[in-house]
């Protein structure tokens, strides 16, 4: 320590902490560390100096020094619930919960009046999933201080992770009229309109949080997503470099979804799903290790336990595609768990899908009222040998509960298209187009390469009803292409390469969906700019599943986004007998479509460039004849393809399961898996009609 200055006087003591405070404010860490330092060496007793240099500390994970200084202050002002207050920051920080709810109450004891402390003790509440006290919590703070800004954040977030949203809206729109700057307050009223999909408002907060603090941590992405559901591109370009650029610092910039859709990167989006996952899901070793139970697979007795986890059991474009599988798996030598976290739409046709879906299960479990400790441990009580999350980094998913090591296997399929980044994911499936050998570097995972990717249900209910064109809006006599792809999936590139297809093609129109009434307008908007008439573009309206595959009938050509390419849809098209254009990337996501018809042998419709993409949708357009002939390949060659044989993807998948297993039992780490193509036996698969 250096040596005490003899001439301080108190006037000096009190400009330094003046000093020491505007410097700590200011983040400028170690100036205002010397300058507390130096006043201890005058003062040793000096209350605030001890309580703020150690409240630094904590900033700066120096928990040690922290501590220390911390209860320093409150053995110097034991009736000052100041630094009780902030003991319970600095224990919740080291997740030691009990006395950080200790420090709390002890500070309330002292002060029943301190706002600061029933707020901090609200969120630890929130935390500690104990609603009913958190919710008191933060009404008492908003009693004592009504404007207390934080308070009304606070528990506007605990009311949207409640489902109470009309509430959480209130608490957000009080908070930012006391204070408009209020950054947190917007950041999360947008992530609360993106979840009511109010993508334009959403935008709106999102654009004036980035002005008043660009680093929020994924900010930047979520801003990005909202514009794109809402096809706003006026700054798109430039954020998209700052995307790219923060993923080359290693920063939380952007949720990994939102990444598939603006970069075709397959190094950057590996980054920001390993952010993403090292952020929210950390490995977990709380439950302890597990190892898999030696099984004779050549016993008939000895079933193999596999899990699906999703939050999509119901009419969702997840289980559209899988449903039969669960139905067509072999009962003799598996049995099938369902994890269930999905919350249930109040629709017909949601509540048909999870009727069927709970009698292909053997076991179906509810996990939404369990956090994912208590939802891995119930994996792991029901010895379960392969986990499938079928939800990745999107809504509601529970990969999180996977963190735990849930089952000694544990796989990636569908619902996420690309990478999660967490090391406790074990496998993911693809096939050979989706990933090619040279791209595995760029999974955290290690690949199940099936003959095929994609399973799709033979017993989609397609509606006997007749459409006519004029009936939707669409010309009698002209070539209709469309895509039913979501807003958020349509770069501005797509767009573009729309506009000069249909410049091409004389009378031609472009047959999109109408996501949100916005993204409506702002196309439109767009194509006038290009030079376009907006009448071109006609806008349908999202129809009940099987109408909803009915009215592909009526179109001549789907035309594919990129870099985010159509799933489901793309086979939707495919199965109505649709001929679907692509453009195939690096990525996962960029590569679907091209997947999707690999699957029905139909590789000329996939193009590696812009132009050659815009090449094709146009010679097609101008060359019905030749259009017509690939619909009649295409319905030919529909019987015999992989892509609608279910039954052999579960046999091939099966398969597959057994051989992970088996390393795993072994005690081997994970390895690339190939599975082989399988006879075909078309006659007992069709598709319903």
């Amino acid at each position: 320590m250096n040596a005490p200055h003899p001439l301080a006087n108190t006037m000096d003591v009190q400009s330094w902490f003046e000093e020491a405070l505007v410097q700590h404010q200011g983040q400028e860490f170690g100036a205002a560390k010397k300058l507390y330092e130096r006043i201890l060496e005058v003062d040793p007793n000096h209350f605030d100096a001890n309580h703020l240099l150690g409240m630094m500390a904590c900033q700066l994970k120096d928990y040690d020094q922290g501590l220390a200084m911390i209860k320093r202050a409150t053995e110097l002002s034991p009736r000052n619930a100041g630094p009780y207050s902030n003991l319970g920051i600095f224990y919740k920080e080291i997740n030691n919960l009990a006395l950080s709810l200790d420090s709390y109450n002890k500070a309330l004891e002292l002060d029943p009046g301190f706002a600061q402390a029933y707020y901090n003790r609200a969120n630890l509440h929130r935390d500690m999933k104990n609603d009913e006290l958190a919710m008191a919590d933060y009404n008492q703070a908003l009693s004592i201080k009504p404007d207390f800004v934080d308070a009304l954040v606070g528990r506007g977030i605990f009311l949207f992770n409640s489902k109470k949203y009309p509430q959480a809206l209130c608490d957000y729109d009080a908070a930012i009229a006391m204070n408009p700057d209020c950054v947190d307050a917007h950041f999360n009223r947008g992530l609360l309109m993106t979840r009511l999909q109010d993508f334009a408002q959403a935008h709106l907060n999102y654009k004036t949080a980035l002005k008043l603090k660009a680093d929020i941590s994924f900010l930047l992405g979520e801003k990005l997503y909202s514009q794109l559901f809402i096809a706003e591109w006026s700054d798109f370009e430039e954020n998209a470099k700052r995307l790219a650029t923060g993923l080359h610092q290693c920063e939380k910039v952007s949720p990994p979804l939102i990444v598939s859709a603006v970069l075709d990167s397959l190094p950057l989006q590996k980054r920001a799903a390993e952010i993403w996952s090292n952020f929210n899901y950390p490995v977990n070793t709380t439950l302890g290790p597990l190892k898999p139970k030696v099984k004779d697979l050549s016993d008939p007795r000895s079933k193999i336990r596999i899990a699906y986890v999703s939050a999509d059991f119901q009419s969702h474009p997840v289980c559209l595609l899988m449903a039969e599988l669960f139905e067509l798996h072999d009962k003799t030598r598996f049995e099938l768990f369902a994890f269930d976290s999905t919350p249930v739409k109040p629709t017909a046709q949601s509540h048909a899908m999870r009727e069927r879906l709970q009698s292909a299960f053997d076991v179906w479990i509810d996990i939404r009222g369990l956090d994912n400790q208590e939802a891995a441990q119930l994996v792991r009580d029901h010895d379960i040998d392969i986990v499938f999350d079928l939800g990745g980094h999107t809504l509601n998913s529970r990969i999180g509960l996977l963190a735990y090591r849930a089952a000694p296997v544990q796989i990636g399929y569908i619902g996420y298209l690309g990478t999660t980044g967490a090391p406790f994911m074990d496998y993911l499936l693809a096939d050979e187009t989706l990933i090619p050998e040279a791209s595995q570097t760029h999974y955290s995972e290690k690949i199940i390469y099936l003959p095929c990717y994609q399973v799709n249900d033979r017993k989609r209910e397609i509606s006997s009803k007749i459409f006519q064109r004029q009936d939707l809006g669409l010309p009698q006599n002209a070539v209709v292409y469309c895509c039913f792809n979501n807003t958020y999936k349509i770069s501005p590139s797509t767009f573009n390469a729309w506009m000069r297809i249909l410049k091409a093609v004389p009378g031609s129109v472009l047959w999109l969906l109408e996501d949100n009434p916005t993204g409506r307008v702002n196309l439109s908007h767009k194509a006038e700019l290009f030079g376009v008439d907006p009448a071109r573009l006609v806008f349908g309206q999202r129809m009940e599943s099987s109408e909803y595959l009915a009215r592909y009938a009526l179109a001549d050509l789907f035309l594919d986004t990129h870099p985010y390419n159509a799933g489901t849809t793309a086979s939707d098209a495919l199965r109505m007998g649709l001929p679907v254009i692509t453009r195939v990337g690096e990525s996962f996501a960029s590569r679907m479509a091209a997947s999707v018809l690999m699957g029905v042998k139909m590789p000329q419709l996939i193009t590696n460039t812009e132009e050659d993409y815009e090449a094709v949708a146009i010679h097609l357009g101008l060359h019905p004849a030749e259009l017509v002939a690939l619909k009649n390949q295409l319905k030919a060659q529909m019987s015999d393809s992989l892509l609608f044989k279910p039954q052999e993807f579960a046999r091939s998948l099966e398969e597959g399961m057994v051989q992970v297993l088996q390393r795993a039992t072994q005690g081997l780490a994970p390895q690339t898996i190939r599975i082989a193509p399988r006879r075909m036996s078309s006659s007992t698969e069709t598709l319903s009609n």
